[in-house]
């Protein structure tokens, strides 16, 4: 089936068939949203969730030490839900301990 024009979605406007990104999944072959309507959407959902993301991910626990720390201390992460990495970035103190335990070389 070859479509030269659909209407989209979310502004009911028709428009030529390149204005729609391709769908293999809809008997037309093309999305249901213009490309338009479709940035703008995800615009609004990236923006919504780092604004939600800044409110419930001002602290979290490292992993490592099992202590509640603020978010600036994790690295960003971006394939999980918090957005951050699930242990923190060691303080100098603690990087400090560790180097202190390690054996030194014996001449």
């Amino acid at each position: 089936m070859h479509v030269t024009e659909r209407e989209c979605s979310i502004c009911h406007q028709r428009k030529p068939a390149d204005a729609f990104m391709k769908d293999s999944r809809r008997i037309t072959g093309l999305d249901a949203r213009c490309r338009e309507c479709r940035r703008a959407q995800h615009a609004a959902r990236k923006q919504r969730n780092i604004e939600q993301g800044l409110q419930m991910w001002e602290q979290k626990e490292c992993k490592r030490c099992h202590v509640i720390k603020p978010a600036a201390m994790f690295k960003k992460h971006a394939y999980t839900a918090s957005g951050l990495v699930s242990a923190a970035r060691p303080t100098s103190l603690e990087v400090a301990l560790s180097l202190s335990f390690l054996p030194l070389a014996s001449d």
